[in-house]
């Protein structure tokens, strides 16, 4: 019968956690990586877009398709919501010097509905209000790889909103 030491049985649990760090860590890295190039990709992506549409005033199908390509191109699925906010100014009916602002805030159905047939643009006014956010369907590996190590098991899910001012009108 043999007795090991717990000198043994130490030097044993070293090996093995020295084995699974030097796999592991680089993986880790790899993935952290991979991810933060591709949420600076997706900022880009979700950026660029914005500005596009602020700057022209409307929204087409090809535009948008192209949006969803560019979103392709980093490997994930997302999810992407767009808002329109209009600013409506109407003049007081009990004084001359007052006036009444409504907003009105049109979602993504009504702007997909509207581009869809592809000769048709959603148009937006100056001063309305654009937005759109991009959300992750899944957790990237790296976070899921962390969410192992430190226990927490919760799920995190990126969130990529952008958006500002109509900076320009189109007349059709």
């Amino acid at each position: 019968m043999l007795i090991m030491s717990d000198g043994i049985v130490s030097d044993i649990a070293v090996m093995i956690l020295i084995v699974i760090l030097v796999l592991v860590g680089p993986i880790y890295q790899n993935f952290e990586t991979a991810d933060r190039l591709m949420s600076s990709m997706v900022t880009e992506i979700i950026n660029n877009y914005q500005k596009e549409i602020r700057k022209s005033g409307y929204i087409d199908q090809e535009t948008y398709l192209n949006l969803l390509n560019d979103l392709c191109v980093t490997g994930e699925v997302y999810e992407v919501k767009m808002v329109h906010t209009s600013r409506l100014v109407y003049p007081s009916t009990t004084t001359s010097d007052e006036y009444e602002i409504h907003e009105v805030k049109y979602g993504q159905d009504l702007i997909l509905d509207t581009i869809k047939d592809g000769t048709t643009k959603y148009t937006m006014r100056y001063g309305d209000n654009f937005k759109i956010e991009v959300k992750e369907t899944k957790v990237p590996p790296s976070r899921l790889l962390s969410n192992i190590f430190h226990g927490s098991g919760k799920e995190t899910l990126m969130s990529y909103p952008s958006g500002g001012m109509v900076e320009n009108e189109v007349y059709e």
